[in-house]
């Protein structure tokens, strides 16, 4: 029995005791199941549930068990908010993060979790990570043959959204059945950035929380580039790629809310992870890795936006979700950014999206907007339009 078609069926089981007894024997080829049922208030059945996943003789584990009336596994709030995950950085701070953090790992080892006696099924691990890899610009066709063709969709749909909201962005558009990509400003030298270290968080380490990309980021970092300048730095992201996650599953809420686990899955067709350069000497995990000289840093942020482009094509998505990355501890200038990013949009790629969204900060996005439509006459160019159906 194939593991999709264990969890439907332990979902569908009634409530009976006595089919919870014999449940385990249904799944031997795959599950050891433990199960513990009490009676609570009168005919209520009450089932503590603990379903180990066989992966081998001496590795059983148990299923995460996650419930509504526990907060549904959020990080605590302090002084009525979540904001200390962005800012504060004291022991028992990076302990509670880590801890979040342990609990997406464990959800993605078992393959899934319980919310409220229901399996919550993560189905494209395995898959996700197999077809996890490097897109350079050098990898983009100029051509519309091939595996690799080129959409021409029109002039796009530009939208504006606030910081922080670039995940929610690409789920709300994926709800409208549309092939999204997300973008996400990464971490060159630490896959998932100090996710696994209960750093602070900025968009790579909640995105990784939230979701099962951390998985794809380290199949990542076992095909990392032979290059011997990004060996030398020890980048896992070589300097003119990125990485393209296919279907990544989400399945926690967003930073403000604690994240707390979802009662099912959303998935995003991809995410494409880039190691913006770093202009500040305060960030302690990175090095200042941007070029003193002004042509070779707007070449580089160049190079990064076209393999931006080129893994969105790849991925055959519709809708394009970008940040204003870098723009935040990595100090790269807004206004810089979103320019440098319209003018390669420009550059073959402007008709291959029927929507763009820009989330972050306005000088990057006005930027952006104002240098992608160049070409276009003022009358004519796109304005903030009402979402529609892909």
């Amino acid at each position: 029995m194939a593991k999709r078609d264990a969890c439907d069926v332990f979902n569908n089981l009634p409530a009976s005791s006595e089919i919870l007894d014999k449940f385990p024997t249904l799944l031997s080829s795959l599950f050891q199941a433990k199960v513990n049922a009490r009676e609570i208030q009168g005919d209520t059945l009450g089932k503590e549930l603990s379903l180990e996943l066989m992966e081998g003789d001496d590795d059983k584990k148990s299923a995460l068990l996650i419930t509504s009336s526990d907060a549904a596994g959020c990080l605590p709030e302090k002084e009525c908010s979540h904001a200390w995950i962005l800012r504060d950085n004291r022991p028992q701070d990076r302990m509670l993060r880590k801890r979040g953090m342990d609990m997406t790992l464990e959800a993605c080892c078992r393959g899934g979790f319980f919310f409220d006696g229901r399996f919550v099924c993560l189905r494209n691990i395995a898959p996700m990570r197999a077809s996890t890899e490097f897109i350079s610009a050098r990898m983009m066709p100029r051509t519309a043959l091939g595996p690799w063709r080129i959409p021409q969709r029109g002039m796009p749909s530009w939208f504006m959204h606030a910081s922080g909201t670039a995940a929610d962005v690409a789920i709300a558009c994926q709800h409208r059945r549309c092939r999204v990509a997300l973008v996400s400003a990464g971490s060159a030298f630490s896959a998932g950035g100090g996710c696994r270290r209960g750093s602070r968080h900025a968009m790579e380490e909640s995105l990784c929380v939230r979701s099962t990309l951390f998985q794809s980021l380290m199949a990542a970092e076992t095909l990392q580039s032979s290059d011997e300048d990004g060996a030398q730095l020890g980048r896992y992201i070589p300097q003119d790629a990125v990485i393209l996650s296919r279907d990544v599953e989400f399945f926690r809420g967003s930073t403000t809310e604690g994240y707390p686990f979802w009662e099912s899955v959303e998935q995003v067709a991809a995410v494409i992870t880039v190691a913006m350069p770093n202009c500040n000497s305060n960030v302690k995990d990175a090095p200042v890795d941007a070029p003193r000289d002004r042509d070779a840093y707007v070449s580089m942020l160049k190079d990064q936006f076209s393999a931006v482009l080129a893994a969105a094509v790849r991925a055959q998505v519709r809708v394009l979700v970008i940040p204003d990355a870098g723009c935040g501890a990595y100090g790269n200038d807004a206004t810089d950014v979103g320019s440098i990013f319209g003018d390669t949009l420009r550059q073959g790629y402007l008709h291959c999206f029927e929507e763009i969204h820009l989330v972050g900060q306005r000088a990057f996005a006005d930027a952006a907007l104002q240098r992608g439509t160049l070409s276009v006459p003022v009358e004519s160019r796109p304005r903030r339009r009402t979402h529609r159906a892909c």
